[in-house]
C-alpha cells in the first residue's frame, strides 16, 4: 500500500512538472501579436485554402480576421464555421464596400502589435509570418516586405523580380518606382499603432485602393527591411481586376490620384514628393486610357482636369520633362493630348481583325 502511495505521487509531481513547463515555455515564447486581416468577397472556391496556410503558420501568436464583405456565395458560411472551430479567427459581416473598406472594418477591431494583410484568393508561406516578424521585433525599422510570386491557373508560379535586400528607405529612391515594384500590401507586416495613431486607411468604395493605402504609409514611415524569400503567392485568376483589359472601372485610377494628392497634402508632403507623384499621374493616366471603354472617354478629361485643377505651375519645367509639362498643361487648359487613343485603337484592330 505505501509502494503504490509512493507511485502515485511520484506520477503525479510527473505530471504536474510536465504541465509547468509546458506553460512556462509558452509564456517564454510569447512575443507580441499578429493580426492578419483578409477581406473575403464571393471566393468560396478559394477561402479555404487560404485561411489553412494561415492555420498552418509557425508564428503561433496569431489573429485571423475575416471580414465578409456582402458576399453572396458561402463565403460568409465558410467563415463563420472556421469561427466555430477555432478560437483565433474573427468574423466581421458587413455589405459590399469593396477591399478598402473590409481592411479599414478588420483594422478596428485588431488587437495585435503587428497587422498583415491577406486577400481571401491567395496563400501565404508557412515561415512568411514568423519571419517578418523576428525582423520587426528586432531591428530598428517601419516595415517588412517579403518576396512574391504570381501562380496561375495552372499552378504555374512565376517569381517577382526582387532587386532590394535588407535594410532600405523609401524616401531615398523614387516611391513611385518603388511602389511599382513592390506596390501590394499584402506581402507587409506593419505596426498597427502606426497606422491607427496617424488615421492610415484605405479609401473605400474604389479600386486600386492599395496604391493610395502605401502612398500616405511610405511618406510618414519609410524605414523598410526586404526580404528574399519567397513568402506570398499572388493567384491570378481569369475574371480578377488585374487582368481586364477594358473595363469601367479603369477611371478610379484618376480618383485614386485625387486622393493620393489630398493625402499628400493633408500631411504636408506634397512639394516634397511632387515629381514621384506627377510620374504617378502620369501612368494612372495611360492606365485609364488603356482600359477605359470608348464610349467613356469623354469622362477622362474633366476627372484629370480635377486632378491638377489646384496644382501649382510655378516650377513646373524645372522639376518635370518638357513632354509631361506640355501634357499636363493641355489637360489643366482643357484639353487632351494630341494622338491620345490612336495607339491603343490601332492595337485593338489589329487583334480584332488579325
Amino acid at each position: 500500500m505505501q509502494a503504490r502511495f509512493h507511485n502515485y505521487f511520484v506520477y503525479t509531481g510527473f505530471f504536474i512538472v510536465d504541465k509547468a513547463a509546458r506553460y512556462f515555455i509558452i509564456f517564454a515564447m510569447e512575443g507580441e501579436m499578429i493580426s492578419i486581416v483578409v477581406p473575403v468577397y464571393n471566393v468560396e472556391e478559394y477561402l479555404s485554402r487560404c485561411v489553412e496556410s494561415l492555420l498552418t503558420q509557425n508564428e503561433w501568436d496569431i489573429e485571423i480576421i475575416l471580414v465578409d464583405d456582402g458576399s453572396t456565395d458561402s463565403s460568409g458560411i465558410i467563415c463563420d464555421e472556421y469561427a466555430a472551430k477555432y478560437k483565433q479567427i474573427k468574423v466581421i459581416h458587413q455589405e459590399n464596400g469593396r477591399p478598402g473598406a473590409a481592411r479599414n472594418a478588420g483594422m478596428v477591431v485588431a488587437q495585435g502589435e503587428f497587422v498583415g494583410f491577406v486577400d481571401a484568393d491567395d496563400w501565404v508561406e508557412a515561415d512568411m509570418f514568423s519571419s517578418m516578424k523576428n525582423i520587426l521585433e528586432t531591428k530598428d525599422i517601419d516595415f517588412v516586405l517579403i518576396r512574391t510570386q504570381h501562380v496561375d491557373e495552372n499552378g504555374k508560379a512565376v517569381p517577382e523580380p526582387f532587386v532590394l535586400e535588407g535594410l532600405f528607405d523609401v524616401n531615398e529612391t523614387n516611391i513611385s518606382d518603388f511602389n511599382r515594384c513592390y506596390g501590394s500590401p499584402c506581402n507587409k507586416l506593419y505596426r498597427r499603432k502606426d497606422l491607427i495613431g496617424n488615421g492610415i486607411r484605405f479609401p473605400a468604395g474604389i479600386y486600386y485602393e492599395d496604391n493610395a493605402f502605401l502612398w500616405e504609409y511610405e511618406v510618414l514611415f519609410g524605414r523598410g527591411y526586404a526580404l528574399n524569400q519567397i513568402g506570398y503567392n499572388y493567384f491570378i485568376r481569369s475574371g480578377s481586376i488585374t487582368k481586364q483589359k477594358m473595363t469601367p472601372r479603369a477611371l478610379d485610377a484618376l480618383t485614386l490620384a485625387q486622393v493620393i494628392k489630398e493625402g499628400l497634402v493633408r500631411h504636408e508632403k506634397f512639394e516634397q514628393y511632387f515629381v514621384a507623384y506627377m510620374d504617378s499621374l502620369d501612368k494612372y493616366f495611360k492606365l485609364v486610357c488603356k482600359r477605359l471603354p470608348p464610349e467613356m472617354r469623354h469622362e477622362i478629361l474633366p476627372r484629370a482636369q480635377q486632378v491638377v485643377a489646384d496644382v501649382e505651375l510655378k516650377n513646373w519645367g524645372m522639376r518635370l520633362s518638357p513632354k509631361q509639362c506640355r501634357k499636363w498643361l493641355r489637360i489643366k487648359s482643357g484639353k487632351l493630348p494630341r494622338f491620345l487613343f490612336w495607339k491603343v485603337d490601332i492595337k485593338r484592330f489589329l487583334r480584332s481583325h488579325f
